[in-house]
């Protein structure tokens, strides 16, 4: 990533899913935006040359005010978990773009994706066969082991899952107003490429 903190590239809103005005504020979200123009063709975390271009759809960042616990999906209270995210998405802003990657970027996201699949489903079958053994019959002690390396496969699924989101990867977020979508500490070369492109 690069020096620069950030650089914005410029949103408009999808016929009549924009961020409301003052006089209809009691529209819901999500609300939707699509790059006005077309990203430059060179990779925002690392500068290379795009190796190909990918579908996303990036989200603002969740709203500071909530608590830190709630922010990350940390609450003893199951309803208050549903309401906070029943919240942030009425009032989420969404922006759809066509994002370069390069080689290097596209690479990782597979792997994290395929470390993914690989985890969920080794959980799931593990899970499933202790389930499945347990029916027989059969007891066992020994059972506890692939039941907790199977629950400890299954949500450790997440890390990875995460880690290859193309907004983790890309250090994109949505600005909350809709006004652009936001790249967080891009390459140099990547700025230079957005620079000559508005020229």
């Amino acid at each position: 990533m690069g020096d620069q903190e950030a650089v914005k590239l410029s949103t408009r809103a999808l016929a009549g899913r924009g961020v409301p005005s003052a006089e209809a504020s009691h529209r819901k979200g999500p609300y939707l935006y699509v790059l006005e123009e077309r990203a430059p063709r060179a990779c925002s975390a690392h500068g290379l040359p795009e190796s190909r271009r990918v579908k996303m759809m990036v989200r603002t960042k969740p709203s500071a005010s909530r608590a830190p616990g709630r922010r990350f999906g940390i609450t003893a209270n199951i309803f208050s978990t549903a309401a906070g995210v029943s919240e942030d998405s009425q009032h989420a802003v969404l922006v759809k773009a066509r994002w370069p990657l390069c080689r290097q970027c596209d690479l990782r996201r597979r792997v994290y994706f395929g470390s993914f699949l690989l985890m969920l489903a080794s959980g799931l079958l593990a899970l499933i066969a202790v389930v499945l053994i347990r029916a027989t019959g059969d007891a066992s002690p020994s059972l506890i082991w692939p039941f907790l390396i199977g629950l400890a496969l299954f949500l450790g699924s997440v890390v990875p899952f995460v880690l290859g989101s193309l907004p983790r990867l890309t250090g994109t977020h949505a600005a909350a107003d809709g006004s652009g979508l936001i790249v967080e500490h891009p390459d140099p070369k990547f700025i230079h490429a957005l620079a000559i492109r508005t020229c």
